[in-house]
């Protein structure tokens, strides 16, 4: 058969899912010139399609290319198997022992799966035409102008869908920043940092100031600390908010933040530590693990998994709060992506939650005790108002410099 010639064949298959079917066009990275692929995964009949111009015998040549591409649109929508049909534009007959759900077509040719209820008319799809380049071409622009439709309604769809949890953190980050940068024209920027939230092995452990393995992500040490991170949550946020939701990302972003910060604990000893690198590292986790699987990873990627790695070399990077947050980012993504294994996703993060958090309890006795950063931090609270929390601080802190000589 001439394929180039009877392209128009295919493009009529792809109009009528399109139109009638609300099925879009799937690319894959080892597509064929001689295929086409559907997806529409509410479909309850079939969720992807493939029509080709290759013979039914080939099938058993390209099997383990095919399942490739049906268990990257099923874990895209954490199932472990989808339906799928295989329509070869040939005059064969198909036999009882196909690998697929297959059906053979042509003009005046009907061999396969009948589908005449779940997709009526299917059997007159393909037809004659005086000039198969014409057909081609007037398929192609009422499909386009579907999709330029489409596109205009998912564009009005995503402004509805903002992804309110990236902007809020930016604004959290940038207005925490400010009040940093103001007290340190003042105070230390250790101090300033502790003030507005930072991790302070003292402050967490010694007085149980819990919150602040979370808080830690809205502090930052300078301006291109702040921008650096700003950015990838810009970039990597606004991704992953709307294709996951607002509350699973938000989810993410704390768990991974929140391990990135028990990480660091448990191997350090009493030190101040700054920034949403660990919660960025869980959501880049979630990047690598979903361009890895559904095989989309091209230079560009190899290159940032590079530059994040090298990034780790850099003088003061909290390397531990990077590890920490990508292992949870790593059990995050089967939780969310990965619907067989989403119980024991949980229990595993339960337990590595539970593990990290004895690990950061048992690194008392906190050594050393910054006893002049402590009364530099109360006499922050008190400049600023908050003097009954600052003299109950106090209190807590002599009762922990008791226990800790003890």
């Amino acid at each position: 058969m001439d394929k180039d010639a009877n392209f128009y064949k295919i493009l009529q298959l792809f109009q009528f899912f399109t139109m009638k079917f609300s099925y879009t066009r799937a690319v894959f990275p080892q597509d064929k010139e001689d295929e086409m692929w559907f997806v529409n995964t509410n479909n309850n009949t079939y969720q992807l399609i493939r029509a080709t111009f290759a013979s039914i015998g080939a099938v058993s040549f390209e099997k383990d290319r095919i399942d490739r591409n049906i268990m990257a649109v099923a874990r895209s929508i954490k199932q472990t198997k989808i339906s799928f049909l295989d329509i070869h534009i040939t005059n064969e007959d198909i036999t009882p022992d196909e690998l697929y759900d297959s059906l053979c077509m042509e003009i005046n040719h009907y061999s396969g799966v009948d589908l005449s209820d779940s997709y009526p008319g299917i059997k007159c799809v393909m037809h004659e035409v005086s000039d198969p380049e014409i057909e081609a071409t007037l398929i192609l622009k009422e499909i386009a102008s579907m999709n330029k439709e489409m596109q205009q309604q998912k564009k009005i769809l995503r402004k509805k869908q903002l992804p309110y949890v990236t902007y809020s953190l930016i604004a959290l980050c940038i207005i925490n920043f400010l009040f940093v940068f103001l007290l340190s024209n003042n105070y230390s920027l250790a101090s300033s940092l502790v003030v507005m939230g930072a991790d302070y092995t003292g402050f967490t452990l010694g007085i149980y100031q819990f919150w602040r393995l979370i808080t830690v992500g809205l502090t930052h040490t300078n301006i291109i600390h702040l921008a650096m991170n700003m950015m990838s949550l810009y970039y990597l946020g606004s991704y992953f908010e709307r294709k996951i939701g607002s509350i699973k990302f938000l989810l993410t972003i704390l768990v991974s933040t929140l391990t990135g910060s028990l990480f660091s604990g448990a191997f350090t000893g009493n030190s101040i530590s700054a920034g949403l690198s660990g919660g960025l590292y869980g959501v880049l986790a979630l990047l690598v693990l979903d361009t890895i699987i559904t095989g989309t990873a091209d230079n560009s990627f190899y290159q940032m998994i590079f530059i994040n790695i090298l990034l780790n070399f850099v003088s003061g990077v909290n390397v531990l709060a990077h590890i920490g947050g990508f292992f949870a980012g790593i059990v995050m993504y089967f939780v969310l992506f990965d619907k067989k294994r989403e119980k024991s996703m949980i229990i595993a993060l339960v337990v590595m939650l539970i593990s990290a958090s004895l690990a950061y309890y048992k690194n008392q006795p906190i050594d050393p005790i910054y006893t002049g950063t402590d009364q530099e931090v109360l006499k922050i609270y008190r400049n600023i108002g908050l003097n009954a929390y600052a003299d109950n601080l106090a209190q807590r802190l002599d009762a922990f410099y008791i226990r800790s000589r003890g």
